[in-house]
């Protein structure tokens, strides 16, 4: 490839500074001086190296390439497979507790709890109601809200029939609030327009 470049060039060398080779023979015209050279088709020359260029220099390259392609290939595989034993390892089993070692609820801490379930519920809904006011919750949301405090309700009182706990001023106290936060929870829905679920 090189002596036909040679060979051109030479030849082109010959011709008077104003020559020009017609672009139907694949060159681009231009005026040349004597001691210019031109490259004809400069993409071919991309796959071979110059005469002078040091021998051995494009496999160094080539071996480069190959020696960082396969750094890479590698380091995606051992990230690919330390992704896949963490997704693969199941997760570490907490101790599950024996029905003999779970502790012992009493039925006076048992409606507590329930108690404390339904204040929560229908001061979550209160919340619900400021946000509907300010059009930032639609009515099925408030239903929602409204079905949770009537669940809770219910368990309760379910739970207050069943364990048979003495009623004293304190439980009773407790009892008129809660009645009253549902009863204020049920007229606020009515009040909304929103249909009842």
């Amino acid at each position: 490839m090189w002596q036909v470049v040679k060979t051109v060039q030479s030849a082109l060398g010959r011709r008077p500074p104003s020559g020009s080779e017609s672009e139907d023979e694949g060159v681009l015209s231009m005026p040349m001086t004597a001691g210019q050279s031109r490259v004809l088709f400069p993409d071919e020359f991309l796959e071979e190296s110059p005469p002078s260029a040091i021998p051995g220099r494009p496999a160094l390259g080539r071996a480069l390439r190959v020696g960082g392609l396969g750094a890479v290939t590698l380091l995606v595989g051992i990230g690919l497979l330390r992704l896949g034993s963490v997704i693969g390892s199941p997760a570490p089993r907490s101790a599950a507790v024996a029905p003999a070692e779970a502790p012992i609820v009493s039925p006076q801490i048992r409606l507590d709890l329930l108690a404390d379930t339904l204040a929560l519920a229908t001061a979550a809904f209160d919340l619900r109601i400021r946000l509907f006011q300010t059009h930032q919750m639609q009515c099925p949301d408030l239903a929602r809200g409204l079905v949770l405090v009537e669940q809770r309700w219910i368990a309760y009182n379910a739970a207050r029939a069943a364990t048979g706990v003495a009623r004293d001023s304190a439980r009773s106290a407790l009892d008129h609030s809660l009645y009253a936060s549902v009863d204020a929870t049920e007229r606020q829905f009515e009040q909304s327009k929103c249909p009842r679920p």
